[in-house]
């Protein structure tokens, strides 16, 4: 269960620091959240330009993921999305695709090469590289992942993942379960696996 922008304060009156998560998820199992193993994402977008692509957030998100982390929330994380301009066609690279044939069986065609532009790849990897070099503690999950507006496909996000908390609040627990309870129209429900037919 998904709920983006969740007030800190609806959850845990006494913190004011950060004002707000940006996604809170608490997983499920059958009918049963799964409090022990909720997670807040603090998510900050970064913009690039073919000209400026080492262009930093004005901030990492880190205080506020960190900040959250020791109020006692069982699992946090950083997002930094990536949206670009595009690279010009000269400065395009040479690569190899190939069509999927057979999705269930995993089949695909003969490869074949293509020119494509790997800025988005480049700043994924610039971002992720950033994130972990300034990361104030190893428990935090990290993601830098590309965000497409122009139909430049897919582009596989680079993560660490996020360790669990030492120091989990059951107050916290108890804020998120109450906060659930009265607001779970907002959370949206993304389950796991696809239902079955």
């Amino acid at each position: 269960m998904i709920a983006p922008v969740v007030p800190t304060a609806a959850i845990a009156p006494d913190v004011t620091f950060p004002g707000d998560i940006d996604l809170l998820i608490i997983p499920y199992a059958d009918d049963n959240l799964i409090l022990s193993d909720t997670l807040a994402i603090e998510i900050k977008v970064v913009r690039a330009k073919y000209a400026r692509q080492g262009k930093a957030p004005n901030e990492f998100g880190f205080s506020q993921a960190n900040a959250i982390f020791t109020h006692g929330v069982p699992y946090s994380a950083v997002v930094h999305l990536v949206v670009s301009d595009t690279s010009p066609e000269d400065q395009w690279r040479g690569m190899h695709a190939a069509n999927v044939i057979d999705v269930h069986a995993g089949s695909i065609g003969p490869l074949y090469p293509i020119q494509i532009d790997m800025m988005p790849a480049d700043l994924i990897d610039r971002s992720f590289g950033r994130l972990s070099a300034n990361c104030p503690h190893d428990s935090l999950g990290l993601v830098a992942a590309y965000i497409s507006f122009n139909d430049s496909g897919w582009w596989q996000p680079m993560a660490r993942r996020a360790l669990k908390n030492t120091s989990v609040s059951r107050s916290f627990l108890a804020g998120v379960e109450k906060y659930y309870t009265e607001n779970y129209s907002i959370f949206l429900d993304t389950p796991k696996y696809p239902p079955s037919r």
